[in-house]
């Protein structure tokens, strides 16, 4: 069976289809083992001969050149062999990544691993409404969860109806909501109008201790519990504040892909979606591979698997990190390509990147409560 892509489910379920041939056994009911990206590649690793071989009482490593050997004859996967200790090590066509992208243009569902969340999102708290910034904390990391963990349904599209007033909008901007109407008499009140909610909630889902120590940090000048007397660096819109980082990143993905569909003319207007669809299906990576493309491509594979633990294990500052991860390797991947040229293909696959980015990093941001502006 052909891979769709290189997304997370499709190389998960080609593992899954040679372990059961292998085996005799129902993919459904194989062990858990998702390809795991290696680091500064696109090659993966997978424990699924580990986790079988254990479970059926057979020998991992002859299990593995087993799989090995049948994930050679998947059309998309282009190399497939038995590591130490019984590892599955396989890389698929790079080709295949162009389809990635495809897919993560809708990041709600990318990151929902194909599936449609079922809406609608749930509402959010109003952290100024509450007494202490304790309690405001813990009612941000409780929002998060509750939006990481909603069940999966197969509704279409459409705005989710718990969403607050102003959230995931198009064209939202970097005016947030609660801005012409502070709160002044709470903790929250006050630590929202100086750095304002999406800094907030940053910050209170950043950390992995749900009650932090007096003083802690998450960064450089970044108190897990800031105060509007003492904000760190929550308080900049600068890349020392990450709130203020992954915001920016969205918002010049989604610019960027203004820019360059104006500088390509009113001409291309028609193509629309099915144009980068097209170019798409065939991300032609470069013969010495790019770090930086690697980086933004490896980054974004990485979504699925890491909403989906963060959701499991309750743990918000999951979710965030990636997404900081995120931003940085884009900021890393269009610096030196900004304002220069690029034509056919090139471009196409360009603006498939930003679009696969914002699609992802938007989605994420609403999981978190906060609004992804469109516009520099």
């Amino acid at each position: 069976m052909a891979l769709a892509s290189a997304s997370p489910w499709e190389l998960d379920a080609a593992v899954r289809r040679a372990a059961a041939r292998v085996l005799g056994a129902d993919p459904a009911a194989l062990p858990p083992a998702d390809p795991r990206r290696d680091r500064d590649a696109l090659a993966f690793t997978s424990a699924i001969a580990l986790r079988a071989g254990e479970q059926a009482g057979q020998d991992t490593e002859s299990l593995a050149l087993g799989i090995a050997d049948r994930l050679r004859r998947e059309d998309g996967i282009v190399d497939a062999s038995a590591g130490p200790g019984g590892r599955l090590l396989l890389t698929p066509d790079p080709r295949l990544f162009g389809p990635l992208l495809r897919d993560a243009r809708d990041g709600a569902v990318f990151l929902a691993s194909g599936r449609r969340p079922a809406p609608p999102l749930p509402g959010l708290t109003g952290l100024a409404d509450l007494p202490t910034l304790h309690s405001a904390r813990a009612a941000a990391r409780d929002d998060a969860r509750r939006r990481l963990g909603r069940p999966e349904g197969t509704a279409g599209g459409g705005e989710d109806g718990g969403a607050r007033e102003g959230e995931g909008r198009a064209g939202a901007g970097w005016r947030e909501p609660l801005v012409d109407r502070p709160r002044l008499d709470t903790e929250p009140g006050r630590l929202i109008a100086a750095v304002g909610e999406a800094s907030a909630r940053f910050a209170f889902c950043r950390s992995l201790s749900e009650h932090p120590r007096p003083g802690e940090l998450t960064g450089p000048r970044l108190p897990a519990l800031p105060t509007a007397d003492d904000p760190g660096a929550w308080a900049h819109l600068t890349a020392d504040n990450p709130a203020f980082a992954v915001r920016y990143a969205h918002a010049h993905a989604v610019a960027a892909q203004r820019w360059q569909a104006g500088e390509e003319g009113e001409g291309r207007e028609g193509e629309g979606d099915a144009g980068r669809d097209a170019a798409g299906r065939a991300l032609h990576l470069p013969g010495e591979p790019d770090p930086d493309l690697t980086g933004l491509l490896g980054a974004l594979y990485d979504g699925p698997g890491t909403a989906a633990a963060a959701a499991r294990r309750g743990r918000p500052h999951m979710l965030v990190r990636y997404l900081e991860g995120l931003a940085t390797a884009y900021h890393v991947w269009a610096g030196p390509r900004d304002g220069a040229g690029a034509a056919g293909e090139r471009a196409a696959h360009r603006q498939d990147l930003r679009a696969a980015v914002s699609g992802v990093l938007g989605a994420g941001l609403l999981l978190i409560g906060v609004t992804a502006p469109t516009r520099l």
